[in-house]
């Protein structure tokens, strides 16, 4: 059997995957120039998320326990590590921050604080320059937000708590945003919640596709358990939930001995389609809870601060779902009259959530004066500028557009959700 080391399964982990390249930066505009600049960033690594722990990994836990107590041996081969198989997981770990997330989070910071050097450059008489950023109050958000705070504001993370070389450390100030479930506020940073948003849908298609996905796995394991509770495709399916969360955590993993590299592509594709559904392209309305925070961009970004200690720069925690929405508002990874497969993986699609929102993953809009001098936005995702607007329109050499003709457009989609919802985000100011 072929081994599956850690580095190529993260290729395949979906939107539990940590961001691959903390420090990876833009190219700067030809001008040299940046105004202001807005991100929307997703939370660090988790030891497990709730609703895989909750959905498919407890049950299956709770099954073994059931077939280890009766003291009948029900498993050999690859499986016989299960007949005392205890996991590491409690509730204490279901939905946080790992410290592998929290270092990539402080990471993250140290990344922006090079992003941006160039507002960091000693100037007038502030000593020392003021950023905000937002959070979610889901701890994870939180955590992660402090964490990069730390590390844009200049430490090195060392217990003596000594700064870089950086010219200027920065005063950073952690705004934490409740959300109510089903406010229909969008003021916060949980819209799927405040909305309600049904997170549900596709699901069919999803246990469809499990099926195919967990086959030949099936195919090579179930002469290993010998019991007259059948292995299920979601019994399949928690086993790489478990090796998954192991290896996202750096922890050894003993299910490594149950896949092959081949059946990762399938688990990738099979998260691929739930998101799709839930949170993405396949939405009735996708990327529509995303509106206001374009909207509070733009306009933040229309007069950034340029004098005195604020910098032009504003940075939020949210979660996957969020990330995913905006994504789908700017059309990016957009693949024209794309449905997806249910009976194969179909490995030539743009939709993939580990390059869309993984762990850190970020969705940032810049605004720098084009060629001519007039003003220009682009898209940065995951740290490279990415084209937009389902390629209806073209981005110039900077990969930006007009300000004015994206502020245009903004506005008809404002006035959109207007007829929905008459709240709005007013944070970013």
């Amino acid at each position: 059997m072929s081994q599956n080391p850690v580095s190529a399964l993260r290729g395949h982990l979906a939107a539990i995957s940590p961001y691959s390249n903390i420090f990876k930066q833009p190219p700067p505009p030809s001008s040299g120039q940046v105004y202001g600049a807005v991100y929307l960033c997703r939370h660090g690594s988790i030891e497990v998320s709730y609703h895989d722990y909750a959905h498919f990994m407890a049950p299956f836990l709770q099954k073994l326990r059931s077939l280890q107590s009766s003291g009948r041996p029900f498993v050999t081969g690859r499986l016989s590590f299960l007949s005392s198989y205890q996991s590491w997981i409690t509730d204490a770990h279901v939905g946080n921050v790992s410290n592998e997330g929290l270092k990539q989070s402080l990471d993250l910071g140290r990344a922006f604080r090079v992003r941006y050097k160039q507002w960091l450059i000693p100037a007038s008489h502030y000593s020392k320059p003021e950023l905000y950023t937002w959070t979610d109050s889901a701890m994870r958000c939180r955590s992660s937000a402090l964490a990069f705070s730390s590390g844009i504001l200049g430490k090195k993370g060392s217990p003596t708590g000594n700064y870089d070389d950086h010219p200027r450390r920065v005063d950073v100030r952690v705004k934490v945003l409740q959300c109510e479930d089903n406010s229909h506020q969008c003021d916060n940073l949980r819209w799927h919640k405040a909305f309600s948003v049904d997170q549900s849908r596709g699901s069919d298609k999803f246990e469809k596709l499990m099926q195919v996905t967990t086959r030949p796995i099936y195919r090579r394991l179930h002469n290993d358990w010998h019991t007259a509770t059948p292995l299920s495709a979601t019994d399949i399916y928690a086993m790489q939930l478990l090796h998954c969360y192991d290896a996202v955590a750096n922890r050894p993993t003993p299910f490594e001995k149950c896949f092959e590299a081949d059946d990762w592509p399938g688990f990738e594709y099979l998260r691929d389609v739930k998101y799709y559904y839930s949170e993405g392209y396949g939405m009735l309305q996708p990327g529509f809870y995303a509106i206001p925070w374009l909207k509070a961009a733009m306009t933040a970004l229309s007069n950034p601060p340029s004098h005195g200690p604020q910098l032009p720069l504003r940075i939020a925690f949210t979660h996957r779902e969020e990330i995913l929405y905006l994504c789908c508002l700017l059309g990016m990874n957009f693949h024209k009259n794309w449905e997806p497969a249910l009976d194969r993986v179909d490995e030539d699609r743009q939709w993939r959530a580990a390059l869309l929102a993984p762990y850190l993953g970020h969705v940032g809009i810049e605004s720098y004066p084009g060629r001519n001098g007039e003003k220009r936005v682009r898209f940065i995702l995951n740290g490279d500028v990415k084209p937009a607007f389902w390629g209806i329109t073209h981005p110039d050499s900077d990969g930006g557009y007009g300000f004015d003709l994206v502020s245009q457009w903004t506005e008809v989609q404002w006035r959109a959700w207007q007829t929905f919802s008459p709240s709005r985000i007013t944070f970013l100011r």
